[in-house]
């Protein structure tokens, strides 16, 4: 099952012995695949069903969307293993693979829609890949 991480734009509050490294640095630092940790916070005031969700590296990066998070509940609730990764970067925060009683695994990869398909063909010939190395500068017009 697929679900977002929202909050990435807020602070993370200061808590004794947690790192409290920014949620979005954190996210562009995490790879698909990456395993992320979930923490149940029933102290929390904004709402008794939050869910946290942790980076690798210990940092906070957000929290399940709160309509996922009784589901979530429900299966600890039930002595059911929450298993959860990272699957992508999204531009509020990220998108979560969660697998009860097993490990998650990434959906096949998707094809990129061609909006976003940057074509050479409009590259002027003097700041091509030359060298075929892969790097491309940014094209800078000529004043005139």
């Amino acid at each position: 099952m697929t679900v977002a991480c929202v909050g990435a734009r807020f602070a993370n509050p200061k808590r004794k012995g947690e790192p409290t490294g920014n949620r979005e640095m954190e996210i562009m630092f995490t790879e698909p695949g990456d395993v992320v940790s979930l923490r149940a916070e029933p102290e929390n005031t904004a709402d008794a069903n939050a869910i946290a969700v942790y980076a690798k590296t210990g940092v906070q990066i957000g929290y399940i969307s709160a309509d996922r998070t009784i589901l979530i509940r429900q299966a600890w609730a039930a002595a059911r293993d929450v298993f959860a990764i990272f699957q992508e970067r999204a531009p509020w925060g990220a998108w979560l693979r969660i697998g009860f009683d097993r490990e998650p695994t990434l959906p096949p990869a998707f094809e990129k829609s061609p909006m976003i398909q940057v074509s050479r063909d409009w590259w002027p010939d003097e700041i091509a890949d030359a060298d075929g190395d892969g790097f491309h500068p940014d094209y800078i017009p000529p004043d005139d």
